[in-house]
């Protein structure tokens, strides 16, 4: 009797220990697989950011290129009403000299 109580109490010891081996590989794998998620949650959380990123930077590019083209329409316009100044005080110059010659 106090053998078979020995022997019972002998596999119930080995079935815990084989429970806790296999909670311990579970465990494991259970922790291999949440990192392995968490690095692919953290590449694809860094893929939209980058391509947030990009989409804004486009945006900002074509609003920078649309403001130049403006500057440069204003310039051209400014620079022709320049020469169109300059021409007629060049014409009033000439007049005046020929004027005065004469």
């Amino acid at each position: 009797m106090v053998e078979e109580t020995i022997r019972t109490i002998r596999e119930t010891e080995k079935k815990a220990d084989q429970i806790v081996e296999e909670a311990g590989r579970q465990g494991e794998k259970l922790l291999a697989e949440a990192e392995e998620k968490a690095v692919g949650l953290k590449e694809e959380a860094v893929r939209k950011a980058k391509k947030e990123a990009e989409a804004a930077a486009e945006t900002e590019e074509a609003k920078a290129a649309e403001a130049e083209a403006q500057a440069s329409r204003a310039l051209e316009e400014e620079i022709g009403r320049l020469k169109a100044s300059a021409r007629e005080k060049e014409r009033a110059a000439v007049d005046y000299v020929i004027s005065h010659l004469v």
